[in-house]
């Protein structure tokens, strides 16, 4: 760094703090941003071996569709008013919200959700931080039927737990960016032994969502560093709804009888109404 000319060095700075800039900005908003000339952007290009500006911006494109969080990551603009960064990220969400739903295809939503009512077990699988959104869904789906395991728990192995699966069962699988690469071997294995799997997944989750029997991308774009799960949340809520739908009066009848318990046990504290 400190061998580079005074121009190409506050350049590289810029790129070493906020890598992601080369995909959004061009060659001369990159100098400006820098506040270095333009033609010091090609000579550092070049220096770092590219052909062009072109080929690196493809590059850092990859990165950021992959969900890496320095690349996510973008300068503030110094005119930005005063509260608009909350409101980009508010109307980054409505439109990751709006994307996600009007993508979905009810029926086969409606199929999926049949799936998982009437399957003999279901296993949920989230790894990384999709397991938090595996939780919730194990969740949901406990409260109107039996047999929903969250895997991995503390100790296990993911292809220890799907080893007696079979195709009277089902695996819910949430796959969100960046995904371990264990996933998409657990899937290929499913997929032989044709045990059906229904995704959640981002948007570019490409030969991982073809192995599913049901895939759902949902958009995670959020406005900087992190993505956004707002439309995850929304989809996988419904999801759920459409299964107590499906399994009517046994879902609805279990809930009754969980909601007894925990009122018998006064679980939670007093609600008023």
């Amino acid at each position: 760094m400190d061998k580079l000319p005074g121009s190409e060095r506050a350049l590289a700075e810029l790129l070493l703090k906020f890598p992601g800039v080369a995909a959004v900005y061009s060659a001369t908003e990159l100098a400006d941003e820098a506040q270095v000339s333009k033609a010091a952007v090609t000579r550092l290009v070049h220096r770092l071996g590219y052909k062009d500006f072109r080929e690196m911006r493809e590059e850092v494109r990859n990165a950021r569709a992959a969900g890496h969080p320095l690349f996510l990551s973008l300068p503030e603009s110094p005119t930005q008013t005063p509260g608009r960064g909350l409101q980009a990220h508010l109307e980054q969400d409505i439109a990751s919200l709006r994307n996600t739903i009007e993508s979905v295809q009810p029926d086969l939503l409606n199929e999926a959700a049949r799936a998982a009512a009437k399957a003999r077990r279901v296993m949920v699988i989230g790894l990384r931080n999709s397991h938090f959104f595996a939780a919730y869904m194990r969740h949901q789906l406990t409260l109107v039927r039996d047999s929903v395991d969250l895997v991995p728990m503390p100790g296990q192995i993911v292809m220890e737990e799907v080893a007696n699966l079979d195709a009277k069962d089902l695996v819910i699988a949430i796959g969100l960016r960046r995904r371990p690469a264990t996933l998409k071997k657990v899937l290929q294995w499913l997929r032989g032994e044709e045990v059906p799997v229904i995704l959640f997944c981002d948007r570019f989750a490409g030969t991982t969502a073809s192995l599913a029997t049901w895939a759902f991308p949902c958009e995670t774009r959020g406005v900087s560093t992190f993505d956004s799960y707002v439309g995850v949340m929304s989809l996988l809520t419904h999801f759920c709804e459409k299964v107590v739908s499906t399994r009517r009066d046994a879902g609805r009848d279990r809930l009754k009888r969980i909601e007894a318990h925990l009122s018998e046990a006064d679980e939670f504290e007093d609600e008023i109404f």
